[in-house]
Order: structure tokens, then C-alpha cells, then sequence
């Protein structure tokens, strides 16, 4: 479920994928980018953006737009440049995300040319080869995923540093709540909401229209009074990581918008309607927050708060930066990258 909702920080998510899905990485020394590789295509703000960059986020969500679109989208060229601007929005605006981790850091003295970033981030690198089987794997798993070593290792820096900023946040500056009992407040008093949904997911041709009615036949069943319960439990629920029985308890700027908005409008015990999001259909239905459950879970609330208000402090200045491409970035077409 977590995989669907939580919101995604920019590429971050592309090293999160990659450690994830093939249990892997890379040998020890580093692998050399190519000169065309490491070629600067613009800027966000002091920060420079290499071509290595740009074509793994750029085939990141081209893919996507496939699978939302259609697998012709890219091949028809009225249907690329339909949807041609959308592409370049999702490039530009999750290309800063990076940077805006980078920009809080260096606020407060965090650089990711630090020594013990580094260190990490190579002794990080290190132990992923030992679970792969090579350097051999770590490349084929590397091109798999069209990211490159140089690129990897940038990600997994700015993820230490993003650790560090959250430490300094908390600890050094006091900008995020430490104390327990403030944070019960904070939660109880509407700041958190529980849910359970049913999900319905659209696969690659399946028809959209079929899935959306099966949604909101969802919805008249739960809201005829059918256990929401029974029915995660049956072949109609696709979230197949949906094993609470508690529901999930979050906060603002932790699951995707619109999940979170749909979450937040409704009152206790209600049922949305369709919730629909790139990836399918959602319905939810809200229960009241339990006392002794946020009790007994309340390091972990606090830790989604503590992240949440962190993430809130770089959305604002993600929102601030804009990705400018240089004269030969404006050559490349995002639409033909390979």
C-alpha cells in the first residue's frame, strides 16, 4: 500500500526502486560516466544538471505517461506532442527535488562532499554488490534502470544529507516538535486521520472504464453497509500489501494528494467516492482515531509527523526552484531521449 500512497520525493525514488527491486548495486570503486553523460543541461539555481540526470528522470516518466496513455504515445507524433508539455512538467518540476534537499542542507553546513557522507555512501555502495553477486550485476542492474553509478551515488548522498537535515531540524534548530505530548495533541485534534480503502489498479490494457465502474460498485456496497474489511479481503482489492486491520493513521504531506484530500474531506465513518490517481481507483472510508493505539504507536506517529513537517519545509523550497535548461540542454527533446 505504501508503494501507491506515499507522496514521492523527485528521483530520490529512482535509487529507492532500485534497492528495492533487485536487492542490488555496486562494486566497489566507481564506474566512469561518459563525457556525454556527465555534460551539464542546465541549472537549479547554484546547482548545475547533468545529462545523466535529466535522461533517467526523463525515462522515468516517459515510461509512465506510457503506461497511463498507452504504449503509442511516444511513437505517434500527434499523440507525442499532445502530450509532449506534460512530459517536460513532470521532468522539470521533480528534477528540482534533489536540489532543494541540497539548498535546505547547505543552510545549515550539510554538504554532500563531506567526508562522512561519503563514506557512507560508499561503504552503502559496497555492501549492495555483496547482495547482488558483482560489479558485472550492479552494471546490468544499473542499465536496467538507465541510471548510471555517478548518478546513483549523487542520489544516496543527497539521502544522507536529507538524514542529517532532519537531525539538524529536530535537534540542533528546534523547526520540527520534539515533545511527546504536544504531538498526542497535534494528532488527535484533526491532524490525523485513519483509513482503509479499496484499490483497483489499471494495468497495461485494461479498460479504464471497466475499472472505474467496478470502483464505484465498491462504493454503493460500502456505503449499503458492507464491511469495507470483507471486501479488502476479496479478488476486488488489488493492494495485495493491505494487511492492517488498524487502518492507517497519517498526517498531511505523507500519502499522494489526492488520496490525502479525499482522506481529510470526509467525516468519521464516511465513504468517498472514486478516487482516481494515475495508477487506478481508490475508495476510502475513514474511522475514528483510537486513543490507546496512537498511545501505544506514538514514537512511530511521531517519527511520520517529525518527516512530514520536514518534507513540508522542502516542498516549500522545491516550490521556490525552477529547472533552466542551458543552450544545449534546449537542443536535447525529451520525447526521443533513449
Amino acid at each position: 500500500m505504501k508503494n501507491s500512497l506515499i507522496k514521492a520525493c523527485g528521483i530520490l525514488l529512482v535509487a529507492v526502486m532500485l534497492v528495492t527491486s533487485l536487492t542490488s548495486c555496486s562494486a566497489g570503486r566507481p564506474i566512469k560516466s561518459t563525457e556525454e553523460e556527465l555534460a551539464v543541461v542546465g541549472t537549479v539555481g547554484n546547482f548545475e544538471v547533468l545529462y545523466e540526470e535529466l535522461r533517467c528522470v526523463t525515462l522515468l516518466y516517459r515510461d509512465q505517461l506510457a503506461n497511463k496513455y498507452g504504449d503509442g504515445i511516444w511513437s505517434d507524433p500527434a499523440l507525442t506532442e499532445q502530450y509532449r508539455p506534460e512530459l517536460y512538467e513532470l521532468v522539470s518540476r521533480n528534477i528540482t527535488a534533489n536540489y532543494a534537499v541540497l539548498s535546505l542542507c547547505a543552510e545549515v553546513g550539510i554538504s554532500p562532499d563531506a567526508e562522512e557522507i561519503q563514506n557512507a555512501v560508499t561503504e552503502y555502495i559496497n555492501e549492495l554488490v555483496d547482495e547482488i553477486g558483482g560489479r558485472s550485476e550492479y552494471k546490468k542492474a544499473l542499465e536496467q534502470q538507465n541510471i548510471t553509478d555517478h548518478f546513483m551515488r549523487f542520489t544516496i548522498s543527497v539521502d544522507y544529507c536529507q538524514n542529517e537535515l532532519f537531525y539538524s531540524y529536530t535537534e540542533d534548530l528546534a523547526l520540527i516538535e520534539t515533545d511527546y505530548e504536544k504531538i498526542y495533541d497535534y494528532i488527535m485534534d484533526g491532524n490525523f486521520v485513519r483509513t482503509l480503502h479499496v484499490y483497483i489498479q489499471n494495468d497495461a490494457g485494461d479498460d479504464i472504464e471497466k475499472n472505474r465502474a467496478a470502483a464505484q460498485d465498491v462504493v454503493e456496497r460500502l456505503r449499503d453497509g458492507e464491511d469495507i474489511k470483507k471486501i479488502i479481503g476479496s479478488s476486488v482489492n488489488e493492494d495485495f500489501d493491505l494487511t492492517t486491520t488498524d487502518g492507517y493513521y497519517f498526517g498531511r504531506g505523507e500519502m499522494i494528494q489526492a488520496y490525502e484530500d479525499a482522506a481529510f474531506a470526509l467525516d468519521v465513518n464516511g465513504i468517498s467516492d472514486v478516487i482516481e490517481t494515475s495508477t487506478g481507483f481508490y475508495v476510502i472510508q475513514r474511522f475514528p482515531l483510537e486513543t490507546a493505539y496512537v498511545m501505544q504507536n506514538l514514537t512511530t506517529l511521531t517519527e511520520q509527523y517529525q518527516y512530514s513537517e520536514l518534507n513540508s519545509y522542502i516542498d516549500e523550497r522545491q516550490a521556490e526552484l525552477t529547472f533552466e535548461f542551458n543552450d544545449y540542454g534546449n537542443t536535447i527533446d525529451l520525447t526521443k531521449i533513449s
